[in-house]
């Protein structure tokens, strides 16, 4: 029964992966009790059960894998990389004008197209339906400074900072997530910080 830290996320994913073939059960419990991300793994669970193996969470926040529940093919669609298409909504923010990526379905489970929520409440308009975001700022709009914690997007921080650089105070940081961090200056007097 392996146990699970933040550092070892994707390791744990890996793990998930691999356990329908597994001789018995694998059950992965968290150290601590908290798993860093969850949507990343909710995401591995979800492609996991697609393709017909029984994986899921338990009680308590560990993992559960049953045994010898092997995947079977069948056509899936691929959305589109959230983590990429963080850059192009918080370049409508930055210049103004309009950007939509295709390709989302409205109920994805990739975190980091949270990072439109972000840009909603800095200043812009989002425009969602079936398939698409759109992320519109005005040319003559501003961008309003916000407090904000990246721990469920942590790929969308660099996109975001890039943004933000004087904009974002105090963005909320996670100590410790075994990745590199990235921290800047924000230029505001207070000396706020954006990272993870």
């Amino acid at each position: 029964k392996p146990a699970m830290n933040a550092e070892l996320i994707a390791i744990g994913s890996e793990l998930l992966l691999a356990a329908p073939y597994a001789r018995a059960d694998v059950t992965l419990d968290p150290i601590g009790g908290v798993v860093v991300s969850t949507p990343y793994v909710d995401l591995t669970l979800q492609a996991m059960q697609a393709f017909g193996a029984s994986a899921r969470w338990l009680p308590g926040g560990s993992l559960h894998v049953e045994a010898g529940r092997h995947y079977a093919g069948r056509a899936w669609s691929i959305e589109c990389d959230a983590s990429a298409a963080a850059y192009p909504f918080c370049a409508a923010a930055i210049a103004g004008g309009r950007v939509r990526v295709e390709g989302v379905p409205a109920g994805s489970l990739q975190s980091d197209f949270r990072i439109v929520d972000v840009l909603e409440r800095m200043g812009c308009t989002i425009t969602r339906d079936a398939t698409s975001i759109a992320v519109e700022r005005a040319n003559d709009g501003t961008l309003s400074g916000i407090e904000v914690d990246m721990n469920e997007m942590p790929d969308a921080v660099l996109a975001l900072a890039v943004g933000a650089i004087g904009v974002i105070y105090g963005v909320g940081l996670i100590a410790d997530r075994g990745e590199q961090a990235v921290q800047a200056d924000t230029g505001m007097s207070s000396g706020g910080l954006i990272g993870y």
